[in-house]
């Protein structure tokens, strides 16, 4: 009840204490086609631009029913740059519409006048109307109906205190006869915003804060936190030099995001994508740096490979939700997941060591492949037996048939009615050395040409992917091996060509990897996940987050079912993999130099029977 009070209340001393004629109101976006128009063609001028003007604020003396709305000291004022015009966005000063499409014209016919830089803005202003008027004499008569109506718009002299009045009085002159006036009298407050003239420069607007430097380094793009709103409302930049850049980091920053999450508070609101906006919206002044933008993190993307460097994207993009436990709900198309098709292969030939493993695991799967033989003399089947049903004829017409007939046969055996997906992982990590012999990565791809010789042997049908991620909005998808294509040469030029790639979003490549395997017709379908660690990004991923959004997106593939299961060579899996897992789908490899010849054993494990 209070809050409803409170908001009737609200609207009607807005609506008492609003000076303005909103009936009467004329849009930018309504006029703007005329006004460049109107500028190009009296200037010449094609690259000055008009801009709406941010709320800026002004000390002037409000009525009491502005006080009580909160009302009176904030304006739009009107002022340019070297390139861009910037006037207000509505125009509902005047008590007619004609009125204030008018002043729109005039800020223009103004603005080719005016100087960019000021001197001083009492005698500017005079000289940039008398220019103006004397440039543009078919415009004095609605100049004249202008300043009639701004007038009655300002507060009257006689109800204002002596210094403010004799102010007020001075500047109603300078306005209707430019040039008479060359100082203001003193006065403890300023006067009111006068609408038929210019503002210095003091009320850039944030996203044009450095107008004329228009450094492209310092434009940035924005992300899933910015304020995306109406997009009406602007704000006024206060410009101010840093300070001494000085202290050492000497800790990971993200390692703070996995250590609040351990600490008994609720904190299920944290890093909430509004607040950060909506404080923004309720300050009149945000104040910015004149020599950079605030970061709100190193930048760390310094390394990543040109687009003719980096692998081949294939289409958009993909949009996946992501498990928040902190909310208990998904973020909804929070990561992105790029599939992606390697660009830098390697050789078409299987590595010399791993020739006589590959003729083995060969020979072990083959005998995985299902004998098909008929079985004949049923009493149902698939097909009548051509023979069986003369030998029961004949029997019949010499009276030896007894009971059903048994002349049909089907073809029978044991059908491998599976589908497997082999995920790789291909952070950063697997760039690290295993002794002074191989890398991670080295026996990764191992274990991938050696699993691909074996199932191409048992002739199960199985595809490759790998991944990696940089942040939620990156997480790449390394196809290795489709479904539907053969395994040959141009799978193994893929695989050789591995290269490792940042870092480790598990749950979004889990999802994709799920969706891609349920659309596969057989009964039986396993995601295969190898893996040297837990999951980990550079953002809040690391940490408890990341782990409780695997085990959903492992829950998820369970629920379309999907067998996920997880081959590790992280010695403290068992700390973590159970509970993302469980304790009976998961594998721990000691030893990593038998991670591909463990491989093909494990999933022949896996799909027995």
């Amino acid at each position: 009840m209070e809050e409803w009070v409170g908001e009737k209340w609200h609207h009607f001393i807005t609506r008492k204490a609003d000076t303005s004629f909103p009936s009467e109101a004329v849009a930018l976006v309504d006029v703007s086609k005329r006004l460049h128009t109107l500028i190009r063609a009296l200037s010449g001028n094609e690259l000055l631009e008009i801009q709406p003007s941010p709320e800026t604020y002004f000390h002037v003396r409000q009525t009491a029913r502005q006080k009580l709305a909160g009302l009176g000291r904030t304006h739009a004022p009107v002022w340019r740059s070297k390139h861009r015009i910037y006037v207000p966005e509505t125009v509902a000063l005047l008590p007619s519409r004609k009125l204030n499409e008018d002043l729109y014209l005039w800020w223009c016919l103004l603005c080719v006048n005016a100087p960019v830089e000021w001197r001083d803005w009492l005698t500017d202003n005079q000289t940039a109307v008398h220019q103006t008027l004397e440039a543009f004499p078919g415009f004095l008569t609605r100049w004249h109906a202008l300043v009639a109506a701004c007038l009655a718009q300002r507060p009257d002299p006689d109800t204002l205190p002596a210094d403010e009045s004799a102010a007020e009085k001075a500047l109603r002159q300078a306005i209707q006869h430019p040039g008479s006036i060359n100082t203001l009298p003193p006065a403890k407050l300023a006067p009111a915003p006068v609408c038929l003239w210019l503002y210095p420069q003091f009320g850039s607007p944030v996203s044009q804060s450095r107008d004329d430097q228009d450094d492209p380094a310092m434009r940035r793009q924005p992300d899933e936190n910015s304020s995306q709103g109406s997009g009406k409302q602007r704000k006024r930049a206060e410009r101010m030099d840093k300070g001494k850049k000085d202290g050492l980091l000497l800790f990971r920053l993200e390692s703070l995001l996995s250590w609040a999450e351990m600490t008994k508070v609720d904190r299920s609101e944290d890093d909430s994508e509004d607040d950060d906006s909506a404080v923004a919206e309720d300050l009149d002044v945000i104040t910015l740096s004149t020599k950079g933008t605030a970061s709100k993190g190193l930048k760390l993307s310094l390394d990543l490979p040109s687009d003719d460097e980096d692998d081949i994207p294939l289409g958009e993009g993909i949009r996946l939700p992501e498990w928040d436990f902190r909310k208990g709900h998904y973020r909804t198309d929070y990561c992105l997941l790029q599939p992606l098709s390697p660009r830098h292969l390697g050789s078409e030939r299987l590595p010399e060591h791993l020739r006589a493993d590959a003729q083995r695991v060969r020979r072990q799967f083959q005998n995985l492949q299902p004998v098909r033989y008929w079985q004949k003399h049923l009493r149902e089947g698939d097909e009548v037996d051509l023979n069986a049903w003369l030998d029961h004829a004949t029997a019949r017409s010499q009276g030896h048939a007894e009971g059903d007939p048994q002349v049909f046969s089907s073809f029978s055996g044991q059908l491998r009615d599976l589908n497997c997906l082999v995920l790789a992982d291909l952070s950063l990590s697997t760039d690290a050395w295993l002794g002074n012999r191989c890398t991670v990565l080295d026996v990764i791809r191992d274990s991938l040409l050696l699993f691909s010789e074996a199932l191409s042997a048992s002739e199960d049908p199985f595809a490759l992917y790998g991944f990696s991620s940089r942040r939620n909005s990156l997480v790449r998808f390394t196809e290795l091996k489709a479904f539907n294509e053969p395994y040959g040469a141009n799978v193994r030029a893929r695989i050789n060509g591995l290269r490792p790639g940042y870092y480790t979003r598990m749950g979004a490549a889990i999802r994709h990897a799920t969706t891609l395997i349920s659309r596969r017709p057989s009964h039986q379908k396993l995601l295969l996940l190898i893996t040297d660690g837990k999951p980990n990004d550079l953002d809040q991923y690391e940490g408890r987050y990341g782990a409780e959004d695997t085990r959903m997106a492992v829950v998820e593939a369970r629920q379309r079912g999907v067998v996920p299961f997880c081959v590790t060579i992280d010695q403290e899996a068992g700390d973590y993999l159970p509970y993302l897992f469980g304790s009976q789908h998961y594998c721990l490899i000691s030893d990593p130099h038998q991670l591909p010849a463990r491989l093909p054993r494990l999933y022949a494990q896996l799909t027995h029977n």
